[in-house]
């Protein structure tokens, strides 16, 4: 288990959006879809999930480009690099979703993305070929990310705050700088990277380019039949009829607070987006507080190594407990919060150990609350937008 700043991605304020209305064209919002591709929700949680919607190919991807990152730029800009382009990924999930991102909107850079996508992936093919070769020199690559920059901003800056703006701008600077590029393609110290950013960016390109071709088995363990598509506002996830049945249906006809917080990845981000919604009406307790510190307490549960869950069991005490954090759960009673951080500073940390019911005190108080937030959230247009998302259309 990583700390705060490797697992968590901060959540933002919600977006000012526009609507702009243009003609959706189902190819480019797959292409799309699969390029930028899904959510952050502000913990490990939506890394995972971003990480999963972009599937194998992706992930492997992303974790190579970023540990090239942080090699070239340091940890700490390597986290902030992280944490920004999973903002990014996830403000554009919600505009594709919400269809506020219209597609044609995105037709002007269409050709300049795809001849920088061709240019990054004939280096790196290039610079992990047995050829010897001179030093790759990935100019015309940066060059045309930085025109992409450009356009990208005056689409997105119509539908995004400044500061998320700011973020994608930050995120491509970083990518587009050519002594970086010069470094992932010709220094030794890069060669893992380089071969793995290689591997997985053929897989990923051959991936998008059959996705709207060919027909898509059931992601669900040898299961023979075809996976639903996309239709209208209905998002597929990768099921099989009756298996998204299986994962939904249930779901619907009797939902439970335990799923969306902690077991249906899909549901938890509509659950997190309304309890954004609550953020300005509850002024003593902020929704996402709870919400944070008991996803960190099930992650927490999971921790073997008795030292390390010590550890992190005093992060999490000095950040939800501690009567002065910003994150001070103000729905546990000041006597119950106090009484465990005092047992917790009278412990030997290598000695001590620590129960999977150590926190139930304030896990009991927190669930409280989110029932609460859950009723309401069923009687929300949030619940109305997760319900048309996920099930399954008349007559499908």
């Amino acid at each position: 288990m990583g700390d705060k700043d490797e697992d968590e991605v901060q959540l933002s304020e919600d977006d000012e959006v526009e609507d702009p209305s243009s003609p959706r064209k189902q190819s480019l919002l797959l292409r799309t879809k699969k390029f930028l591709s899904t959510k952050t929700a502000g913990n490990k949680l939506g890394k995972k999930a971003i990480l999963q919607a972009i599937g194998e190919e992706g992930e492997g991807l992303f974790k190579a480009f970023t540990g090239s990152i942080s090699l070239f730029y340091g940890a700490t800009q390597g986290k902030k690099f992280t944490s920004d382009l999973l903002a990014i990924v996830l403000k554009v999930k919600i505009l594709i979703d919400e269809e506020i991102l219209k597609l044609e909107m995105l037709k002007d850079t269409e050709e300049l993305t795809h001849s920088f996508v061709f240019d990054v992936q004939q280096n790196f093919d290039r610079a992990c070929s047995d050829v010897k070769h001179d030093p790759i020199d990935p100019k015309q690559a940066c060059a045309t990310l930085v025109k992409l920059k450009e356009a990208w901003t005056g689409v997105f800056s119509k539908m995004m705050q400044e500061k998320n703006v700011n973020k994608l701008q930050c995120v491509v600077d970083m990518v587009s700088n050519l002594e970086f590029m010069k470094a992932v393609l010709n220094k030794p110290e890069y060669s893992s990277f380089r071969v793995d950013i290689n591997n997985f960016l053929k897989q990923l390109l051959e991936s998008v380019q059959v996705d709207s071709k060919i027909e898509r088995a059931c992601r669900y363990a040898n299961c023979p039949n075809l996976a639903l598509k996309s239709k209208g506002l209905f998002r597929s996830i990768g099921y099989c009829k009756v298996h998204h049945l299986d994962n939904f249906k249930p779901i619907f006809e009797t939902p439970i607070l335990h799923h969306f917080l902690f077991e249906g990845e899909q549901s938890s981000l509509y659950f997190l987006d309304f309890l954004k919604s609550l953020q300005e009406e509850e002024k003593e307790e902020n929704p996402l507080v709870v919400f944070s510190f008991l996803s960190n307490l099930e992650q927490w549960r999971s921790i073997s190594n008795k030292e390390m869950k010590f550890k992190r069991a005093q992060i999490m005490a000095d950040k939800f407990l501690a009567q002065g954090s910003s994150s001070c759960l103000f729905c546990v009673p000041i006597e119950v919060r106090e009484s465990l951080l005092k047992d917790l500073s009278g412990k030997d940390p290598k000695t001590a150990r620590l129960g999977y019911e150590y926190f139930d005190s304030i896990r009991t108080a927190c669930l409280k609350v989110m029932e609460g937030y859950f009723e309401r959230f069923r009687k929300s247009k949030v619940w109305d937008r997760f319900v048309v998302s996920f099930q399954i259309p008349t007559g499908y």
